[in-house]
């Protein structure tokens, strides 16, 4: 239709997907998820991704600000 798609039609479909696919997919079947749910399981994939630069980064400024202040 050319015009964007509000969330709550995505979110609405969810159910219907999952009660069409569970069916015919019984050893693997998929949970009750809403479009909020995945866009939380995203960012803990990037988050766990990312981690470690975090964490890197973080470390660098603690040296730079102790460094600032003399104490590094």
């Amino acid at each position: 239709m050319g015009e964007p798609v509000h969330p709550d039609t995505l979110s609405s479909l969810f159910p219907i997907l999952i009660k069409r696919y569970n069916p015919a997919n019984p050893r693997t079947p998929s949970p009750h998820a809403r479009l909020h749910d995945l866009r939380h399981i995203h960012a803990t994939i990037t988050l766990r991704a990312y981690a470690h630069m975090i964490r890197a980064a973080e470390a660098s400024a603690a040296d730079v600000l102790a460094e600032a202040i003399g104490e590094g």
